[in-house]
């Protein structure tokens, strides 16, 4: 059973923009994405099922939709997230969709782009990271440390 929500969540705040970031820069040009901000208002459903990996799903007003996924305890109370969708009104008229997927220790480490551009990011240490990168036609790659 779903219960609906009407309140704007953390998490919807930190996975939003870079969602935003990765289905805007899906053109092939090297020309980075204008990211414009504006508060939303969103319809929140909460998926108790703890068969069902879903659990949070949010429909803002402007048809944009973010999915959450994870894994669940016997009652239905989420107790880790594995991965997020997001689709702005086109991408789900299109079914397509941007993922982004957390490792077991609860950071980002992949990114799929809708077009099937995929970054992946791993952690050396607390303090620095790799970036591997390759475009959906797999023409253009990069590895970044920071």
């Amino acid at each position: 059973m779903a219960t609906r929500h009407c309140f704007f969540i953390r998490l919807l705040t930190i996975a939003l923009p870079a969602c935003l970031v990765v289905s805007s820069c899906g053109d092939g040009s090297n020309t980075p994405a204008v990211v414009q901000t504006q508060t939303l208002s969103a319809e929140f459903t909460q998926f108790t099922n703890p068969l069902d990996s879903l659990m949070l799903g949010a429909v803002t007003e402007n048809g944009k939709q973010i999915f959450y996924y994870g894994s669940k305890d016997t009652a239905g109370i989420p107790s880790q997230l594995q991965s997020v969708r997001y689709q702005t009104a086109e991408q789900v008229a299109a079914n397509t969709a941007t993922w982004l997927y957390f490792g077991s220790n609860g950071q980002l480490d992949r990114i799929v782009g809708e077009t099937g551009s995929v970054i992946d990011i791993h952690a050396i240490n607390n303090q620095q990271y790799t970036l591997s990168a390759v475009s959906s036609n797999g023409r253009h790659s990069g590895q970044y440390s920071y």
